[in-house]
């Protein structure tokens, strides 16, 4: 069984991607492959001015979203993410500047494998005519591997539409090492 990645993290979005590395910009979030050798120091992420979340719970979670920079993770994370599911994803250094403190062992989780891991026999979705994008009211993940070139993933972001997606065996390890600030649903069904 393969599941949505949600963060929990409350409230969402309390910090914001910092201007230092203009050559990223909305890279991470768009799940673009980074270069490296692009990457001269940490990237940076400063509040976002808008929660009065206390400095101590920003260190305590093990991932939050953040406003145009993806997912940030915790060192924690980052190594069982390594240990577990190796070359899955990029794992970007980074700090975090909030309230007056600066806090670093944080880490930019850029998920740039994009798979179709929707059923859309299952899922309830229009397909425009213009650009061919997909509006899905209701999404059934597959059910099997996510695999590409006869290799195995554990975490990948939808083709269709960006969310992240992860397998059974992701959501396992996670939740046997008790990492907060992760949920995992097996469905998406639209809100409006």
């Amino acid at each position: 069984m393969n599941y949505f990645l949600e963060i929990t993290s409350l409230p969402d979005y309390p910090v914001k991607f910092g201007k230092n590395n203009p050559d990223i910009d909305n890279d991470i979030d768009l799940g673009k492959f980074i270069n490296p050798s692009v990457l001269t120091e940490p990237l940076h992420y400063a509040d976002a001015n808008n929660s009065d979340l206390p400095w101590d719970t920003i260190l305590q979670y093990d991932a939050m979203r953040s406003v145009s920079g993806g997912i940030i993770v915790s060192t924690r994370l980052k190594n069982l993410i390594d240990l577990q599911f190796p070359h899955q994803v990029q794992l970007l250094e980074c700090d975090i500047a909030y309230r007056g403190h600066i806090a670093t062992g944080f880490y930019v989780m850029n998920v740039y494998t994009k798979l179709p891991c929707y059923d859309l026999e299952r899922s309830v979705y229009e397909k425009s005519a213009v650009d061919q994008s997909f509006d899905f009211e209701k999404i059934a993940l597959i059910d099997g591997i996510l695999e590409e070139y006869e290799i195995e993933y554990h975490i990948v972001r939808s083709s269709f539409d960006n969310r992240i997606v992860v397998s059974e065996a992701f959501k396992t390890v996670m939740e046997e090492y008790n990492i907060n600030a992760l949920e995992f649903s097996p469905s998406f069904v639209a809100e409006w």
